[in-house]
């Protein structure tokens, strides 16, 4: 009655054991995925330079495509800057335009209020209206607003003058300009107040208005190559390779060389995920996280050494670019293919590169290792042979036989020599050093 809750148990963890072997592989995914669209589109962007026309493509380098880049986009920032500091100006424009008029609003009103207040005075004094005493006008000799204050002084002194002719009495003239100095001392604040701010708006937007005149001039023109369509068009691209980010975007200024290396090495990961995946989903093998992490190291490490072996002329799969003037180079889609390949096909991979490297640096007196005989049992089938008859004309024993066959033994150097010459075939096509 005990075994269903274990069982149910077994099958949970066993369920959660392939979520998460599928939640890394997917991972995996996702960060070789972006890391090779990056790097394909870095190298694509590189070669757009070698596009241009020899007239365009003069003097221009990756590094004069990142200063120009440099120069848009500073050019770019300095626009939208002075057209946010030309908006705020001109907000800044109305704001003192606003002050202003409520300025000139209470000078007029203070202005009033003094030519009321000293109005009202005068009926208490007929002698003093009379002689023509009153308030000087607001406008003085040189055009500009007198203030009160001003304005007050010059009728007290006008009364000084006519009242020593008009036989105005003494007392009569001190109580009134005591009188006066004290009715219009708030008209006087407040004409103070609002005349120095009017003064202070009227600066103020004067320096807005001269620095209007400086944010609407045009930028300086760009220089005559920026100006050249497909020329334009490469800084353009470039740029827009910015919406990824600051610190992606400086993928782009990597060395070529470096660029292709990395483009190699994360498509030899992203052939061992797709073996991984294939092994998981098709052939419902479970891969621990080490093994996984193991076969994509491999993947790196052997897409890297084919990307050598390719350069090096091993591989006849290189095309040659024609702006390289003659110089051995590959397109990113040639890197890509011998990359996933290599990755997707570790195991065999590295046999072959060991077997190019035993045959470039063979030693005639060494004698060869043992090998597993892979494809003996097929081949025998294929040539309807039997253990009996091919072991009797090696001069090997049927058990030896069966036992390679079933991969249960290494053949040795002579017998693989004999097995080879006496089937007809390469020895390549039967043996191999990797374990089954």
């Amino acid at each position: 009655m005990s075994a269903a809750p274990n069982t149910a148990n077994n099958l949970h963890i066993s369920d959660l054991r392939w979520i998460v072997a599928g939640s890394i592989l997917a991972a995996f995914f996702l960060v070789v995925f972006g890391m090779v669209l990056i790097l394909i589109s870095a190298l694509q962007l590189q070669h757009s330079i070698e596009g241009l026309p020899p007239d365009v493509a003069k003097g221009v380098t990756i590094g004069k495509v990142r200063e120009d880049v440099a120069t848009l986009d500073g050019r770019e920032k300095l626009q939208a800057s002075r057209a946010a500091e030309l908006d705020s100006t001109h907000d800044k424009l109305a704001g003192f335009d606003a002050e202003m008029r409520a300025a000139v609003t209470k000078i007029s009103a203070a202005e009033r209020s003094a030519e009321h207040q000293v109005a009202a005075i005068l009926l208490r004094y007929p002698d003093l209206a009379k002689i023509g005493i009153a308030l000087p006008s607001d406008t003085g000799t040189s055009g500009f607003s007198r203030s009160v204050q001003d304005r007050l002084d010059g009728m007290l002194n006008d009364l000084i003058a006519k009242a020593a002719g008009g036989n105005i009495p003494g007392a009569q003239v001190d109580s009134f300009s005591r009188e006066v100095r004290v009715a219009l001392a708030p008209a006087i604040d407040s004409f103070n107040t609002a005349d120095a701010q009017w003064r202070q708006d009227y600066n103020s937007s004067q320096l807005a208005t001269g620095r209007e005149k400086e944010l609407a001039t045009p930028l300086p023109d760009l220089p005559t190559l920026f100006k050249n369509d497909q020329y334009a068009g490469v800084l353009e691209d470039f740029r827009a390779y910015e919406v990824f980010g600051t610190s992606v975007f400086k993928v782009v200024w990597l060395p070529n060389a470096m660029l292709v290396l990395l483009l190699a090495i994360f498509m030899g990961m992203l052939g061992s995920l797709i073996h991984l995946t294939r092994r998981v989903v098709l052939e419902k093998c479970f891969a621990t996280t080490g093994e996984m992490l193991s076969r994509i190291g491999l993947g790196a490490a052997v897409a890297l050494a084919l990307f050598f072996f390719s350069a090096a002329g091993v591989l006849a799969m290189s095309q040659n670019s024609a702006s390289q003037s003659g110089d051995h180079a590959m397109s990113p889609y040639l890197i890509s293919f011998l990359g996933i390949t290599a990755g997707y096909l570790s195991d065999r991979v590295t046999a072959w590169m060991r077997e190019i490297g035993e045959n470039t640096f063979s030693l005639k007196s060494a004698e060869e290792p043992a090998r597993w005989a892979v494809g003996l049992k097929a081949e025998m089938a294929r040539q309807n042979l039997t253990s009996q008859t091919l072991a009797a004309a090696i001069g090997e024993t049927v058990s030896d036989l069966d036992d390679w066959q079933a991969l249960t033994k290494q053949v040795p150097s002579a017998a693989q020599k004999a097995l080879a010459y006496y089937l007809r075939v390469r020895p390549n096509t039967l043996f191999t050093d990797v374990p089954p």
